[in-house]
């Protein structure tokens, strides 16, 4: 051992990176909104309680979201994900949905995937849910034709 490195830090260093707990969700039920603009909370979330304030929080989830529109243009929806509370957000995506100009009534489903490495700073439960909001079109559906899964890993900081 080098001089001057005790073999506690060389201990902990090695843990650095690996996987502490694994807390998953499986979510059966949809939902759907009708307001524009408006962010929605999923059925899809999960709690996890880290060991420690230097742990890192890797979430991975997959659902199912649709936009339909009845007019020609083009439906939009968003995605994203936040942390305790809906003012704290950690990360989203802006999926746009396309449809062929002039098509009435035509409604675009895909799997989506969220995955993002949170830094929480905190050994408190901590809660992380997916939330969608339509911006253009006249229904967000989520978990359309699937269902969805969060997976939160606790990773050694």
């Amino acid at each position: 051992m080098p001089s001057g490195v005790s073999s506690d830090y060389l201990a902990s260093d090695a843990d650095i990176g690996k996987v502490l707990q694994v807390v998953q969700d499986f979510e059966t039920s949809g939902s759907n909104s009708t307001s524009l603009g408006t962010w929605v909370d999923s059925g899809t979330f999960a709690s996890i309680t880290p060991s420690s304030t230097s742990s890192k929080i890797l979430i991975i989830a997959n659902f199912g979201f649709s936009v339909r529109h009845s007019s020609g243009t083009g439906p939009y929806g968003y995605t994203r994900c936040y942390r305790n509370t809906a003012s704290t957000i950690i990360g989203g995506s802006n999926i746009k949905y396309i449809d062929a100009a002039g098509v009435s009534n035509n409604e675009n489903h895909s799997m989506q995937s969220f995955i993002f490495l949170d830094s929480p700073s905190t050994t408190s439960s901590t809660l992380y849910k997916m939330q969608y909001q339509i911006v253009g079109g006249t229904h967000a559906y989520w978990n359309y034709g699937s269902d969805s899964t969060i997976t939160l890993l606790e990773i050694a900081g």
